[in-house]
């Protein structure tokens, strides 16, 4: 019989270690936050993972919101209402067939629903600046 014993000074890290744990099996296994293939559509944009597919057409999206690492292309994607099971993305452009066209796609998909955010503003401002 195996008896774990964990001394007192570790408890607050092991329960901190397990809680991003759980944390991290529930976003991998059940929630699909990991696409492993994105199919995009003219009317549709749509993320699959762990043999889940969400789908969302372009008329319905009201809320798609993009924090990207432009070096890395690593991105991380809430669409609508996000909540735990579905509307959250992350991956990395680059491990995707096409990984700039997609990077830019993505990217400009959000100025698009969102032309009149500051991220959208600023962009458009230092295209129309390099285009010179």
């Amino acid at each position: 019989m195996t008896v774990l014993f964990i001394y007192p000074e570790y408890s607050t890290f092991c329960l901190l270690a397990g809680i991003i744990s759980l944390y991290t099996v529930y976003n991998t296994f059940f929630a699909g936050s990991y696409p492993d293939k994105i199919i995009i559509a003219d009317d549709y944009i749509s993320f699959y993972s762990m043999g889940r597919v969400q789908y969302y057409s372009y008329c319905s999206i009201k809320y798609f919101k993009v924090r990207e690492s432009r070096y890395s292309r690593d991105m991380f994607i809430r669409i609508n209402k996000p909540l735990f099971g579905k509307g959250r993305f992350w991956f990395n452009a680059n491990s995707f067939n096409n990984g700039n066209a997609l990077y830019k796609y993505i990217t400009n998909l959000e100025n698009r629903i969102h032309p009149e955010s500051l991220k959208s503003i600023a962009g458009n401002r230092c295209s129309h600046v390099e285009g010179r």
